[in-house]
Formats: structure tokens, sequence, C-alpha cells
């Protein structure tokens, strides 16, 4: 998983503890604060991200945006603006969410998506859901401290055996931050 990935991914579960259950739509997507610049260039600046050098316009260092010139292009008198994460120094090209899932996984244990320990982020204890799809099915979510959450669906048999219509969703809140 590249840094970028990471960090859009981080964005989306920042965004889920602080605003409840996010959408999928990028267009409801929180923007900037009040008084804070919206935009670098083309590129959407949502909070919990910021442009500097405004303190109260990104959540944390690690959120800074610096909104930079780019000369590189082949037009001399052309020059734009670019937003750089100050924390690693690395041009984005977009801000966006990304959705947590795994599928065609039975059989096999997975890992969380992303371990968090060290970071500024952390699941939400109220605006993750664990979600299984399918028949016959069961999944849960363990942290270093044991279970967190699970879920199951179970499903009587079809006289013609034909599940492939059949999708049964269990959800289960995820219990506590881990």
């Amino acid at each position: 998983m590249n840094i970028i990935s990471i960090i859009l991914l981080l964005w989306h579960i920042v965004i889920s503890c602080c605003y409840g259950a996010a959408t999928t739509s990028a267009a409801s997507a929180p923007i900037a604060k009040p008084n804070c610049t919206t935009h670098c260039g083309d590129v959407a600046i949502p909070y919990p991200f910021g442009i500097g050098p405004n303190k109260d316009c990104y959540l944390d260092e690690s959120f800074q945006i610096d909104c930079r010139h780019n000369n590189s292009t082949t037009s001399a008198n052309y020059s734009r603006q670019v937003p750089f994460l100050k924390s690693v120094n690395l041009e984005l090209l977009s801000i966006f969410r990304l959705k947590m899932a795994g599928n065609r996984c039975e059989g096999k244990e997975t890992r969380q998506p992303q371990n968090l320990t060290g970071s500024p982020f952390i699941y939400s204890r109220t605006a993750n859901a664990l979600v299984a799809m399918r028949c016959d099915l069961f999944a849960r979510m363990i942290s270093d401290h044991g279970p967190v959450s699970g879920c199951g669906s179970f499903c009587e048999s079809i006289k013609d055996g034909n599940l492939a219509f059949v999708e049964v969703l269990a959800v289960a809140e995820v219990l506590f931050n881990i």
C-alpha cells in the first residue's frame, strides 16, 4: 500500500470519527472550516486537512497542506498551484474517501486494513460497522487486546440449491476502539 493510499484511508477514518457515518459521495464531503482556503489549484482540501499557516484550518500538523507553485510545465509563463502534505513532503493529486472492504475471503483470515498504532488516527467507537454479506458467513474483527466485534448470516437452503441470488446482510457495530 503506497503512502497516498494510506493517507487517504486515514482521512476516511478521521472523517467518519468526526462527522458520523460518512456517505460515499465525494460531493457531500465536508469542505474546509470557515475562513480557510478550500482549494489548492484544482484540488479540494476538506477538513481535517487544511492549508497552513493558520493552525485553525487543519486538525494537527499531520494534516497541514502547503500550496506550492509548480513551474515544471511546457509553458514558461504558466504556473499552477499544487498541494503538498507537509508532514511527508508528498504532492497530493486528490483527496477522496476509500471504502474498506474484503471480498471472496471465505476461509481466510485477513488483518485490519491499517495499523494505526502511534498515529493520530483511531477507529471510531460509533461510526464503524462490520458487515458480512452472503449466506452462512461469519465475520469478526479482533485487535491485539482481543475480539472487537463479530456478525454472521445463516440461511436455510433453497430447494434447488441456487443461492446465487440470495444475499443476506448482517451488520454489527464495532464495540470499542481498537
